[in-house]
């Protein structure tokens, strides 16, 4: 018996690990890929006050592909109209390889125990999940432990087996993400062969090297193509991503479009493609013995689909919540990193599932209305990018006014969404689990399961 099983060798699950093991617990680290091939494999812009909440250090020269200090354009579908957020150093584009590496290495000389296999069913003993079975080619091992952490991502190896033969056990709120509320997104490096034309595209929209811009609903109400440049025009990082549920191409048919469209881009670098739960967090995150933290658990900035950060954070408030339990597995531990992480980021979580859902249903020509209309205020943009709680000051609401002023009917659309949001961040710490759950679905309505009208 063991003290903690971590399954999912990725960013969230590295991470856990590590602040567990500094902690003084026996680690096993367990992942279905060899070293150097787990986790994400592409570039993810981080906010940096995440590291700081996940007491984790910033990443170094390395590990960043470029600090964003630049400008952030959100731009409609038809190319004349952007909101644009000024970073000032508030994010960075991490190369999330070496990210990986770095938080592999430092839980290798933590204790942590690295092996490589493949999770095939859970072990359950008295009412509790007590372990877990691993296949290594022809080789099966059952590896017994205190706790299990579910770090595997979107299709969750414990938490879908754990609830296989009891789905009532988590009041049934372990369900897989519906199709509508999974985005395919794909990110990758791509070496510039003739700077020109991306320098005449950057200019065109008012922008410099080393900015980036987000063309929105390319395809579909929620879906993407950023371009993210670097001051030496090199390369740069093209991510697309979308719901194909609603009728449309995922994020790797759009780069392969983006690639054939324009000839300049070059030979990919790096980078790689994954389905993203774009709905809010599992109102449940444990049971005895179990728990989920990042894709698993749904722990996603649903607005514009970014996990990494929240994951790192998920992973430092469960390993505080269990540091002084003789049992780490137990319910009473478990349910306090539960309470903790909903009241500290549910409601901000379940208000970007909102927007989420609300831009599920635009069209191409009520995205450019909305981006023209002036209702988006550019810092509030910047806190939609940097996942904070978006409560605009009076300044903000009277520029917002004036946009009411000037579109009345983009307003009529858009206003009652925000307010609900509001709300929803505002109370969301009281109404933590399926009475959040509840509100959300009440005030906003459910995810579309369409193209929109």
């Amino acid at each position: 018996m063991i003290d903690v099983v971590v399954i999912g060798a990725g960013s969230a699950g590295a991470h856990a690990a590590l602040a567990l093991a500094q902690g003084g617990r026996q680690v096993v680290l367990l992942d279905k890929r060899a070293r150097g091939s787990t986790g994400a494999r592409w570039v993810n812009m981080v906010p940096r006050w995440m590291f700081a909440e996940a007491r984790l250090a910033p990443p170094g020269p390395g590990e960043v592909v470029h600090s964003h200090a630049g400008t952030f354009f959100m731009i409609a579908p038809r190319g004349d109209r952007s909101v644009r957020a000024q970073s000032e150093g508030r994010f960075c584009h991490v190369d999330m390889r070496r990210l990986i590496e770095r938080l592999l290495t430092d839980a290798s000389d933590a204790g942590v125990d690295l092996r490589q296999g493949q999770v095939s069913g859970v072990v359950e003993e008295r009412g509790r999940v007590a372990g877990v079975v691993v296949e290594r080619g022809a080789q099966r091992e059952v590896l017994r432990a205190r706790l299990v952490i579910d770090a595997s991502g979107l299709g969750g190896a414990a938490r879908s087996r754990a609830l296989a033969g009891a789905p009532s056990r988590a009041g049934g709120a372990w369900a897989a993400p519906a199709p509508e509320d999974r985005c395919l997104a794909a990110q990758f490096q791509v070496a510039v062969r003739d700077p020109g034309p991306l320098l005449e595209m950057l200019e065109r929209h008012g922008a410099r090297p080393g900015d980036d811009l987000a063309f929105t609903s390319t395809h579909g109400g929620y879906s993407t193509l950023t371009f993210s440049t670097t001051r030496e025009m090199d390369q740069v990082g093209v991510l697309a991503g979308s719901i194909p549920a609603m009728g449309v191409i995922g994020g790797a048919q759009m780069l392969e479009q983006v690639r054939a469209e324009h000839r300049w881009l070059g030979e990919p670098l790096f980078g790689g493609r994954g389905a993203i739960p774009v709905r809010m967090p599992y109102a449940r995150l444990a049971i005895p013995g179990l728990a989920l933290i990042g894709d698993a658990a749904c722990q996603v900035y649903a607005s514009h689909g970014s996990g990494v950060g929240i994951g790192l954070v998920a992973g430092r408030a469960l390993a505080d919540a269990v540091a002084r339990a003789d049992d780490p597995g137990e319910l009473r531990a478990l349910e306090a990193y539960q309470r903790t992480f909903h009241r500290r980021h549910g409601g901000l979580l379940a208000a970007s599932d909102a927007f989420r859902r609300y831009s599920q249903r635009l069209t191409p020509e009520h995205t450019t209305e909305l981006v023209a209309s002036g209702l988006i205020d550019p810092k509030m943009f910047v806190r939609v990018m940097e996942q904070r709680p978006n409560r605009p000051t009076p300044r903000e609401l009277l520029r917002i006014a004036r946009g009411v002023s000037r579109s009345p009917q983009v307003a009529a659309r858009f206003a009652p969404m925000a307010a609900r949001s509001l709300l929803i961040d505002r109370f969301g710490a009281w109404l933590a689990g399926e009475r959040l759950r509840g509100a959300l679905d009440w005030l906003v309505g459910p995810t579309p399961a369409g193209p929109p009208g």
